[in-house]
């Protein structure tokens, strides 16, 4: 009897032990992928494409995806927030942006929703991956939207060979909130950007009509002194006689 109580309690130690080391090596990946994307600070020299790439390469990388995009919310010189895809990377190699205005549905409903979307039923439609073996569809996608102070700053898309799991996928929600904090910093100075550069050539607009004025008002003038000029002349002609 003693001995079956002795093994029992081996047995829920040994259980206890591995559902600790779980937890360890869950809060150690966790940790980990903090850290990386940590390390990624917005550079004023850079473009949003060249902070796009190295955020999205973090999360490909890190979760080992076969397939990424982000989207970016920009600020345009009409004025508008435009959310558009800034980085792409695919087997491997970064890829060029498609110039694209139109967002695909998937993509278009995180926008909406503002929640991350997560499918292992590819629509057929789906752009093919492509690895060492060819292309395929993948055997998962997630769209995770990327929400700073409650405005949508940029989505991610990755699609994966293989499935991913609910630690995976909270993970993703965590990075998200600080991928939207470093994309912000880099959207709000090309919104400033795009403001200053506007206030400016308005400034050198009104300079240029306040020359032009300027330049009409002394012709005018100089017309007016030759008009006087003619009368005068006329006068002394008109006397003479």
């Amino acid at each position: 009897f003693e001995d079956d109580l002795l093994a029992q309690a081996l047995v829920k130690a040994s259980k206890e032990l591995q559902i600790a080391d779980t937890i360890r090596k869950d809060n150690d990946y966790i940790n980990q992928g903090i850290a990386k994307l940590s390390e990624i600070v917005s550079n004023k020299d850079e473009t949003l494409e060249q902070l796009s790439y190295r955020l999205l390469l973090v999360f490909i990388q890190y979760f080992e995806a076969n397939l990424g995009v982000l989207y970016s919310r920009v600020f345009t010189k009409q004025e508008e927030w435009q959310m558009i895809p800034t980085s792409f990377y695919a087997y491997g190699k970064k890829k060029a942006i498609s110039n694209s205005e139109i967002l695909p549905p998937l993509v278009e409903q995180t926008l909406n929703e503002r929640e991350l979307i997560y499918l292992e039923e590819i629509p057929d439609n789906y752009i093919k991956v492509t690895s060492g073996l060819g292309e395929a569809l993948p055997s998962s996608i997630v769209l995770v939207p990327l929400l700073y102070r409650n405005n949508s700053i940029g989505i991610i898309e990755l699609a994966f060979f293989n499935k991913l799991t609910k630690l995976q996928l909270s993970l993703l929600q965590k990075l998200s909130i600080q991928a939207a904090a470093i994309l912000d910093s880099k959207t709000s100075e090309t919104e400033s950007s795009i403001k200053n550069n506007q206030v400016k050539a308005a400034i050198e607009h009104a300079i240029k009509i306040e020359e032009n004025l300027r330049k009409e008002l002394e012709q005018a003038l100089y017309e007016n002194e030759k008009l006087k000029e003619s009368f005068r002349n006329n006068l002394v002609k008109d006397s003479a006689n």
